[in-house]
Order: C-alpha cells, then sequence, then structure tokens
C-alpha cells in the first residue's frame, strides 16, 4: 500500500501537493540540483525522504514540466538511468529553455559510467546535450562537465576533438563553477572510483 505522506527534499517536512514551498524551511518544492537527494542519503531518514519526495513529483508530474525535471533528478541520484532518461527528456521537450533539462539529462545518458567507458555514440549524444545548454546559457558546471568529457573520453583514448579540455575548464572557471558543482560531476560521472 502506497503511503500519502510526502516529504519535502531539503528538511523532510510534510507536504501538500499543492504546496509550491515547503512551509518549514521555504525552499521551492521541486528540487534542481541532485546534491540535495544525495544529501538525504546520508541522514537516517533519508531514504524514506527521497521516497516521500519522489511520490509527490510523481503524483504532480503530469501537469508540472517542472516535477519532471525534480523526478528525473532523484531518479539520476538513486541510479534508475532509464527512469531518469525519460523523465528528464520530457522535461527538456516541455521546458525548451531549461539549462539543468539538457545538464541532467547528458549525465543521464551516461548512465553511470565514466565517459571513458562510453562508446562514443554516447559520447556525442551527450555532447549534443551540453551543446543545446550552452546556447542557452553559458554556465561553469556545464562547461566543467563538458572538460571531464573531452579529458575522459577523447584526450584518454587520444581522440581529436574540436574543443579543448583547457579551453572548458578556463570556461568553467569565467563562470563561476563552484566546488559543490565539481563534487557532484565528479560523484554523478564516476571519477574518484
Amino acid at each position: 500500500m502506497e503511503s500519502n505522506t510526502y516529504l519535502c527534499a531539503y528538511c523532510g517536512a510534510p507536504l501538500s501537493l499543492n504546496d509550491k514551498e515547503c512551509s518549514h524551511c521555504y525552499q521551492p518544492v521541486f528540487i534542481t540540483r541532485a546534491s540535495v537527494i544525495r544529501q538525504n542519503m546520508n541522514k537516517l531518514d533519508g531514504k524514506k525522504i527521497n521516497l516521500a519526495y519522489r511520490r509527490f513529483c510523481e503524483k504532480r508530474a503530469e501537469n508540472e514540466p517542472q516535477a519532471l525535471l525534480s523526478l528525473g533528478i532523484t531518479h539520476l541520484q538513486q541510479e534508475s538511468y532509464d527512469f531518469a532518461i525519460r523523465n528528464l527528456k520530457k522535461a527538456a521537450e516541455l521546458l525548451i529553455d531549461d539549462v539543468d533539462a539538457y545538464y541532467y539529462l547528458a549525465i543521464a545518458s551516461l548512465r553511470g559510467k565514466r565517459p571513458r567507458k562510453c562508446t562514443l555514440s554516447v559520447i556525442k549524444e551527450v555532447t549534443g546535450y551540453l551543446d543545446t545548454a550552452l546556447n542557452l546559457e553559458d554556465q561553469g558546471r556545464v562547461y566543467y562537465l563538458y572538460g571531464v568529457l573531452i579529458d575522459d573520453f577523447y584526450n584518454w583514448k587520444k581522440l581529436r576533438y574540436r574543443l579543448t579540455s583547457s579551453d572548458m575548464y578556463n570556461h568553467a572557471r569565467a563562470f563561476k563553477v563552484n566546488d559543490e558543482d565539481i563534487l557532484e560531476i565528479r560523484s554523478l560521472c564516476h571519477l574518484d572510483g
């Protein structure tokens, strides 16, 4: 039997299906960072919070594209890549100018593998999503992820590519990539293991 309790991904407080923000921590109910879900895994009741939050997004996803994005991010962090990709593709179709949808779709398309362990066709698909994200808005974390892909796939396999990782890392710094973004990318791309 499914519980009807929905919880805020940030603080674990109860949510109503009509809420736009949490009445306890005042955060928006829809997350845009995978790190929120990852941080919950370190809490005693983190799995319960993440499951209740996922159910909340599932209930709202039919009518709210932002819920699809949050649901995709939740599935990505829980390593349910097929569900993540499905929800993130729908979110990208509906939120055509949302950088987060393309950014997380790029990461989900790696399916939990290091870039060097992916096929060239997967890497081309991923770089296509990153190109789209950068056409929408310059963001440090998107440039950093692009640099990681070039380093860990093209440079590692000694293949030429039209861009250089050093250019991408320079752009990442110029557009204020932060330590949290770098840790998230390294974790989601399994670079430290």
